[in-house]
């Protein structure tokens, strides 16, 4: 065998290892599966997390939403649909101009005691700045558990380019669902949850069983950002990024 073509095949080897790393990077390659957890372990960690959220209750309530702008002569006590204490905040527009609007974005998520702004317009600009919040926090959990399970290197990524119907199969393999289990492909080009699968993991976890799969493709979706691409989000503007 010749230096040439000992050199060619090297090169032709190295030309498929860059495939193979290729379709790797993009879901197409198969790789062992991913360790499901329990349901102990999952339950185990709802309950770590519980315990490390945040615990505003009243009293406290009350003096952050005064040290934002909103004095307790705009809070009247109602009681919700479901029974449930509730307050309900009236201000008018000027002063809701003024309010830190992520910061109490974030007091709404955080607070053990429900509250809501009457004025529906408000209401609306409120949801935009509290989906953000929940979204960064949820992202920044889903990439801590990633790390912890070992996963950062080994999930599928979405690319910009990448065939979305190819890559929602990868995706579901990796969490172990079959083809079409998990998600929907719409248009070519977005997604959607297959509402049976959201049926099927409530039904597993209130028979006790783990619902790593469901939890699986929930992570990803959070820790990527995949969430935009959901047909929920097509044409939406407005959004408040972190």
């Amino acid at each position: 065998m010749t230096t040439g073509s000992g050199a060619g095949r090297i090169g032709a080897i190295g030309i498929v290892l860059a495939l193979i790393q290729g379709l790797a990077a993009c879901g197409g390659a198969a790789e062992a599966p991913r360790r499901q957890e329990s349901a102990e372990e999952l339950q185990l960690r709802q309950e770590r997390d519980f315990a490390r959220s945040p615990d505003i209750r009243l009293p406290e309530l009350r003096g952050r939403l005064i040290a934002l702008g909103i004095a307790g002569d705009a809070l009247t006590r109602a009681t919700e649909e479901h029974g449930e204490p509730i307050f309900r905040i009236g201000i008018d527009d000027a002063r809701f101009d003024r309010i830190d609007k992520r910061a109490l974005a974030a007091l709404l998520l955080d607070s053990r005691y429900r509250f809501e702004l009457n004025d529906p317009g408000q209401a609306r600009t409120l949801a935009t700045y509290s989906v953000a919040e929940h979204n960064a926090r949820e992202k920044a959990k889903a990439l801590k558990e990633l790390a912890e399970n070992g996963e950062m290197d080994r999930f599928p990524r979405y690319r910009p380019g990448i065939d979305m119907t190819r890559y929602a199969r990868a995706l579901e393999s990796y969490c172990g669902y079959g083809a079409g289990e998990a998600l929907r492909v719409i248009d070519g080009d977005w997604l959607d949850y297959n509402h049976q699968m959201a049926l099927d993991a409530a039904v597993a976890g209130s028979a006790g069983k783990s619902t790593a799969n469901f939890h699986c493709i929930r992570r990803i979706v959070y820790a990527t950002d995949l969430g935009r691409k959901f047909i929920g989000n097509r044409g939406r503007e407005g959004a408040v990024d972190y």
